[in-house]
């Protein structure tokens, strides 16, 4: 009887380190299937055409003054395209084939915005400028003096401004704040930064860009990004020019369709631009500044 029950226990045993050794392999099978997923995942990222994008991590926006929702990151849903530099400083129409001789007005610019002026800044192929723009950033947080990456230094628009002397300062700003509850704090935040910016560049020529319109498409969903509140703000723009004496600036034309929505081929999201468009916008601002 002690003699079954031992070859029993021996057996017992056995089928345990068996059944130990199965699932270890097991595992192992498993940890190697995940690693494959992961490399094919990261290698599928890194792939994208001359009009693909990638998009970018998105950041949470920042509520504006008195509890106004700037544009979230669900309603601009971030994109970044293609640096200038990978994909030509030509269009397909050999539309900017003299893009460095039509850039030379901007020979120490100053380009301050959203999302849409880092576009400029990335893909519109614009080298002799300096740019104090990012992803939701509003007017109110740049007259509180909230600092920006330029030149790979954070710095304040007043720091900026007080460092170097500046030939045009192109703002363009309001994407963001088409939330916002009161549209003169929008108004006088707009008023305060013109003020600094010709107090510390007094023989700069400054202009304020109108908000270039979403698509039909974004602006039919309705919400805070619709172009009817586009539009209203760009009224308000309007007078903000001819009260402080600035150039009101509208580069729009190229980017519009007939019932002045922005093109759809244009856009990956309804807002923001593609590579191309970037160049074009750049090319119609520059147009406009020798007029």
């Amino acid at each position: 009887m002690k003699k079954k029950n031992l070859v029993i226990l021996v057996i017992l045993i056995l089928l345990l380190t068996v059944l130990s050794a199965c699932g270890r392999e097991a595992e192992n099978k498993m940890q190697k299937s995940s690693i494959k997923d992961t490399a094919d995942q990261i290698a599928s990222t890194e792939e994208f055409g001359d009009e693909s994008t990638i998009v970018m991590t998105e950041s949470q926006e920042t509520t504006g003054k008195n509890g106004e929702n700037p544009v979230s990151s669900s309603e601009t849903n971030e994109k970044v395209l293609p640096p200038a530099e990978e994909s030509g400083m030509i269009h397909k129409d050999g539309a900017i084939e003299n893009a460095s001789e039509l850039y030379q007005i901007f020979d120490n610019a100053l380009f301050i915005g959203d999302s849409r002026t880092e576009g400029l800044s990335l893909y519109s192929g614009i080298t002799n400028a300096d740019f104090f723009c990012a992803k939701s950033l509003t007017i109110d947080r740049i007259v509180n003096g909230e600092a920006v990456k330029v030149g790979g230094n954070k710095i304040s628009i007043y720091e900026l401004l007080e460092g170097k002397e500046y030939t045009s300062v192109y703002i363009s700003l309001g994407l963001n704040e088409l939330g916002w509850v009161h549209i003169e704090d929008f108004v006088n935040a707009y008023k305060t930064l013109i003020g600094a910016v010709r107090e510390s560049q007094p023989d700069a020529v400054v202009y304020v860009q109108s908000l270039i319109p979403v698509t039909e498409e974004k602006s039919a969903k309705g919400g805070i990004v619709t172009n009817e509140q586009i539009y209203w703000y760009n009224t308000h723009i309007v007078e903000i020019a001819e009260e402080t004496g600035v150039n009101y600036l509208n580069a729009d034309a190229p980017l519009i369709n007939e019932n002045g929505a922005l093109l759809p081929d244009a856009t990956t999201d309804g807002v923001h631009f593609k590579s191309d468009y970037c160049r074009i916008w750049a090319e119609k601002i520059a147009e406009l500044s020798q007029q």
